[in-house]
């Protein structure tokens, strides 16, 4: 199912590449996962099934691949085959990774040696003709020009520019595990989530349902206070897009307040504060009347805005005319991903922009005013 496919994140999708290897080479145990991951590897026989359907030979044992010391705790064949795998690994790596991270089963080290791998040996086979059908509808899909597609991207930009732990590419989806709700609240206010009794890998019903009602009683409480009539960790986890919807428009909402507040420094700050700050710092293009000035829409303004409060951001090579609709939406993606790179938050979509939907552009602004002024966001 191509939905359920670009909704996963990196992670989801690295563990279905090795899960789809793992069954190709006849793997007896259940299928591993982010929380199982680190016993699984200990005694190397996942790697060995996953490097021979790779096509890639372990090296024989000699002097040369036994060069660190042998922990106490771990048995010389256990040792001896990490030793071999790991050789294998650094073949292709342009990091070098040691025996002792699989033998631990350290958690982040086997995450990377198993992406180095799905990286440079993805061994996937892929029909042409299907490639082509799913290329299309990707596109079908990325050009969804409906209200609840686009109100669904802009709330997804959102969340991914927050930095959280997870990609979100799907509400309905990717929220029904009730982690991502949880780490949105804690980045719009630091220190609201108490996560002892969080699930963080959950890997059944219970405890995805138990973090969508930690999520919700989180966000009726102070200082979030959302209005969340009717609503509990079962809409969640069922992936009630109206309901869902709510509390993520509430917690958008509540995130872009605090900016402009911070940027008042407590206090309100206008359209016009806003607006007079913009054109005093850019000197290149026109300055505006407000954020309903048409001149908005080819980019040039915000572009130079940008690169005001970041010198130099800015690659002008990569900058259009802004007169074409294709020149247009060209600029306004490079806006909103210079802006997410220098680590602000994004609450438009690239066709607020073109089509300068004032409320949109002041949030744009806003967090731009928020990274001159060095507030964490």
């Amino acid at each position: 199912d191509l939905l359920t496919l670009v909704s996963q994140g990196p992670t989801d999708i690295l563990f279905r590449w090795i899960n789809y290897h793992l069954s190709a080479g006849g793997h007896s145990t259940s299928k591993v996962n982010e929380s199982s991951i680190s016993k699984d590897v200990k005694d190397g026989q996942l790697y060995i099934v996953l490097l021979k359907q790779l096509g890639m030979e372990l090296p024989p044992l000699s002097d040369e691949i036994m060069t660190s010391t042998q922990p106490p705790d771990v048995s010389p064949d256990l040792y001896s085959r990490a030793c071999q795998i790991v050789a294998c690994v650094n073949q292709i790596s342009p990091m070098k990774f040691s025996p002792v991270n699989i033998t631990s089963g350290n958690h982040k080290m086997n995450l990377a040696i198993m992406a180095t791998l799905c990286d440079k040996r993805p061994a996937i086979v892929v029909d042409p003709s299907l490639l082509s059908l799913y290329t299309s509808k990707l596109e079908k899909m990325k050009e969804g020009d409906t209200e609840g597609s686009r109100e669904e991207r802009a709330f997804c930009m959102w969340i991914n520019s927050l930095n959280i732990r997870s990609y979100v590419s799907n509400l309905t989806t990717n929220l029904k595990d009730g982690l991502v709700v949880l780490q949105i609240l804690d980045r719009i206010a630091p220190g609201t989530v108490k996560w002892e009794g969080v699930a963080k890998y959950p890997t059944n019903a219970y405890q995805m349902l138990e973090n969508c009602n930690k999520g919700v009683t989180t966000a009726k409480s102070s200082p979030l206070s959302f209005s969340l009539v009717g609503i509990d960790g079962s809409n969640f986890h069922r992936g009630d897009r109206k309901l869902i919807l709510s509390l993520v428009w509430q917690a958008c909402k509540y995130h872009i307040l605090s900016i402009l507040k911070s940027i008042g420094k407590g206090g309100a700050v206008s359209e016009q504060d806003m607006t007079i700050w913009a054109n005093s710092k850019v000197t290149s293009e026109p300055k505006i009347e407000n954020f309903k000035d048409t001149s908005l829409s080819s980019g040039k303004y915000l572009i130079a805005l940008v690169n005001e409060v970041q010198p130099g951001v800015v690659n002008p090579a990569l900058v259009t005319p802004g007169q074409s609709d294709e020149e247009k939406m060209l600029n306004a993606k490079y806006i909103i991903s210079l802006t997410r790179m220098m680590g602000g938050g994004i609450f438009l979509v690239w066709e607020d922009i073109v089509e300068v939907k004032p409320k949109m552009i002041l949030t744009l602004v806003g967090s731009l005013m928020a990274l001159d002024s060095h507030i964490a966001l």
